[in-house]
């Protein structure tokens, strides 16, 4: 899977912090250092397309969680059952 510079922040931000919600202001900040003003919407866009990428490559774009009115956030893998010894 080929992710574009903004991409990769945006996603290396999103993993670093699972289940964390991470603002479009925050997600801004880590994709763009140097001060450019952008849309929130920018993020939008280049969510889904990281979610496209993701499903191509087999993934599940569900990881990547729109949390409504905040931002988003990569999904917390649900832990294997454990058993008992």
């Amino acid at each position: 899977m080929r992710l574009t510079v903004t991409e990769f922040r945006i996603l290396s931000v999103l993993v670093a912090a699972p289940g964390v919600v991470k603002s479009r202001e925050a997600l801004i900040a880590a994709a763009y250092p140097e001060e450019t003003y952008l849309s929130d919407r920018a993020i939008d866009c280049h969510v889904k397309r990281l979610r496209r990428k993701i499903a191509e490559a087999g993934g599940d774009p569900g990881a990547v969680e729109t949390v409504y009115g905040i931002g988003y956030r990569v999904r917390v893998a649900a832990e294997p059952p454990r058993v008992p010894n």
